[in-house]
């Protein structure tokens, strides 16, 4: 990373939160209300591409059995294995971190440069310490159960799948401790539009008031 992505852009906009809280639906809120969208995610699934290096990486480090007969990534063959294996999960994030960081950095200096608001949807931007880019921070929260319902529903995970992806990421209460706006998604949608305007205002507001007259 360049020393330019260690200054936070006030017009980036870090959206972060637990597994199935909903992080896309407010993703793609901010960007009918005008925001650039940057998934992380997304960019995740670009960085092993067919033919990528890093899907070249993944495949030495797990096997060709991540592989589908296609030669694409089998998704969900890697994800019993890094579910299943704390030292699984850190090989993979070892490996593809910083290839998305590389790709993310790109994006933070564009926002930057032409002063687009943009949000970025980062599901572990604290587990691996990148909150320090951005000066805001939000974080979508929901109840364990309901969590869990949309896992098995969503994903077609077994219960104790589900639970096991739950327990590999930071207990979604410690996001809420450090989060600079919270959202609750636990599944009405006009309430989470309203809640996701209100941020949005407050937050063009704090960027346009010279921080002496907020006091």
């Amino acid at each position: 990373m360049s020393e330019r992505d260690e200054i936070p852009s006030p017009y980036c906009l870090a959206l972060t939160g637990g597994i199935a809280c909903g992080k896309s639906t407010v993703g793609a809120l901010l960007q009918s209300m005008g925001l650039d969208r940057i998934d992380s995610d997304q960019v995740a699934r670009q960085v092993v591409e067919p033919g990528s290096p890093g899907l070249h990486r993944v495949v030495e480090c797990f096997g060709e059995e991540v592989l589908t007969t296609s030669g694409g990534l089998d998704r969900p063959a890697l994800g019993r294995i890094v579910f299943a294996s704390d030292k699984a999960r850190q090989e993979l994030e070892a490996i593809l971190h910083p290839l998305i960081w590389e790709s993310m950095g790109r994006s933070l200096r564009q926002a930057h440069e032409l002063k687009r608001e943009t949000v970025f949807e980062i599901p572990l931007l604290y587990e691996k310490g990148s909150q320090t880019r951005f000066s805001t921070i939000w974080v979508v929260a929901a109840s364990p159960q309901v969590q869990l319902r949309r896992l098995t529903e969503r994903d077609g995970l077994s219960l104790s799948e589900a639970q096991a992806r739950l327990e590999a990421q930071m207990k979604v209460e410690e996001k809420v401790k450090r989060a600079d706006f919270v959202l609750i998604n636990d599944g009405d949608l006009n309430l989470l539009k309203a809640r996701v305007e209100e941020g949005l205002s407050l937050w063009r507001w704090v960027r346009s008031v010279p921080s002496r007259e907020r006091s």
